[in-house]
């Protein structure tokens, strides 16, 4: 398994079914919980208010987060809480048709790499680095 900068769980972030029920199978990475804003799939905790602000509460205590939506939707909703390579979490974006695990934030020295590459084993998805 992936080792991060920085200690805490992995959120699976889904704004969509199809992205929930993606998430859900990656349940299986050690520490992880699903999040999205409706109760798509049964493993899904619901989140209430905004994208933005829900990852901005998690930003500082988790050691991973891995989007499963367009890459801009997570790029925009994690852009205010970004602030060095060195200790913001790693960042992994997933297509909503599981084909690709792209490593967004926090690459090599976060772990972001390491993690589209597993997500990327779990799905059959391309990773991207």
């Amino acid at each position: 398994m992936t080792a991060f900068a920085r200690p805490g769980p992995i959120a699976i972030l889904a704004v969509s079914h199809e992205g929930a029920r993606i998430g859900a199978r990656l349940l299986v990475l050690p520490e992880s919980a699903l999040y999205a804003p409706k109760p798509f799939v049964p493993e899904a905790a619901v989140y209430a208010g905004s994208l933005k602000e829900f990852i901005g509460t998690m930003w500082p205590t988790h050691a991973a987060i891995i989007g499963v939506m367009a890459s801009g939707i997570l790029v925009r909703s994690i852009a205010p809480w970004i602030s060095s390579k060195y200790t913001d979490p790693a960042v992994v974006a997933v297509d909503d048709a599981a084909r690709f695990a792209i490593s967004l934030l926090s690459g090599h020295e976060g772990g972001a790499n390491r993690l589209a590459e597993q997500v990327g084993e779990l799905l059959g998805a391309i990773p991207v680095i």
